[in-house]
C-alpha cells in the first residue's frame, strides 16, 4: 500500500527569524529528536520488512500564532513509501 503527503498543501513559511535564541535552540533540539525519531523506527521497519524502502518528506515549521493548514493523505495499493 503507498501513502503518500498530498504536497499541494505545504505549509506557508513560519517564523523562525522572529522567534527569541532559547526558542530558535528548542526548535532546533524538537528538530533532530524527530529525524533521530523517524531514522529509528524507519529502521526498525527495515529490519522488519526488509524488501520495502521507507521514504520519508516533510516539512515542520514554528509559528507564534496558530496556523490552520489542513493538508490530505492519499492511499494507494502499488508502494510504501
Amino acid at each position: 500500500m503507498d501513502i503518500t503527503q498530498d504536497n499541494t498543501a505545504m505549509l506557508p513559511t513560519g517564523d523562525f527569524e522572529k522567534i527569541d535564541k532559547r526558542e530558535k535552540e528548542a526548535f532546533h533540539a524538537l528538530q533532530e529528536e524527530m529525524i533521530a525519531m523517524l531514522v529509528k523506527k524507519s529502521n526498525d521497519f527495515r529490519l522488519q520488512f526488509p524488501k520495502l524502502n521507507v521514504e520519508w518528506r516533510f516539512q515542520a515549521e514554528v509559528y507564534q500564532k496558530i496556523v490552520n493548514s489542513p493538508s490530505s493523505v492519499k492511499y494507494s495499493s502499488d508502494r510504501i513509501y
